[in-house]
């Protein structure tokens, strides 16, 4: 995913960059659009090209490490929920009875659920340290011309 942006600072290796909320065109399937407020967004971005302050510069970030880390954050603790329920509902009721069995069931399901944001924790870590990469300098992301040109048929 691609969108554009102005180096506000050079901070050697990395660069403070400012996104404007339309940086991506119309399709915002980053998020950025939605984040904190409904304006400009500055970022940390990896800064592997040189840009000096004030350039404009084409930023990108992957999608796979969107995807990776939606993956972690839910669907581990649904797996958690579901492996606790089952365990509760065929294993875990015999001390209590055949009238607690969904109960029980449901308890265990909510602890492992509980449990598992312990490893999602651990896991999301390496997603912390996640940034912006700039992979081009005075690219603004659009065409140069904009007039539309005849379509020959």
């Amino acid at each position: 995913m691609n969108c554009t942006g102005k180096v506000l600072e050079n901070l050697g290796k990395n660069a403070r960059v400012l996104i404007e909320q339309n940086a991506c065109g119309e399709c915002h399937a980053c998020g950025l659009a939605s984040m904190r407020q409904r304006g400009p967004v500055e970022v940390i971005a990896l800064n592997k090209v040189g840009a000096r302050k004030d350039d404009m510069v084409t930023l990108e970030f992957s999608g796979k490490k969107v995807l990776q880390a939606s993956t972690i954050l839910f669907f581990i603790p649904f797996c958690a929920f579901f492996l606790g329920f089952a365990f509760g509902y065929w294993f875990v009721w015999h001390p209590f009875g055949v009238y607690w069995r969904s109960l029980t069931a449901f308890i265990a399901g909510m602890t492992t659920l509980a449990a598992s944001y312990a490893l999602v924790r651990q896991l999301g870590k390496k997603y912390e340290d996640f940034q912006f990469v700039i992979t081009g300098v005075g690219e603004s992301g659009e065409p140069e011309n904009t007039k539309s040109q005849p379509v020959i048929r």
